[in-house]
């Protein structure tokens, strides 16, 4: 029973991350296709930088990338996701940083 469990973890990780990266691929080749500046680039930016599976500073970048794209088109919603985007990079950025700050004043 144990085996199966451990199996079945090990499948399920294994293809969701192999799902991300199929996705990844995707959106960066929609992206590279689509040079237009519109909502459709907005909205994939920003699927790209809501995957965990995309390094942080590349998340970052393309976040803000969004973000300003979004308000030179007037586009608040997509606005609205990339700021959620930007602040999910924020903290994951300070919680790396955290640790090493605590034991500095220890």
């Amino acid at each position: 029973m144990k085996k199966t469990a451990f199996l079945l973890l090990l499948i399920t990780l294994f293809l969701k991350l192999t799902g991300q990266e199929i996705l990844i691929k995707k959106l960066k080749n929609q992206l590279a296709q689509h040079r237009q500046q519109d909502s459709f680039r907005v909205n994939r930016l920003n699927q790209l930088a809501q995957l965990y599976d995309v390094p942080v500073g590349q998340r970052d970048s393309i976040a803000v990338e969004s973000m300003e794209l979004s308000r030179k088109i007037n586009y608040p919603a997509g606005e609205a996701v990339a700021l959620i985007s930007l602040a999910l990079v924020k903290t994951k950025k300070a919680r790396v940083k955290r640790p090493i700050a605590f034991r500095k004043r220890h």
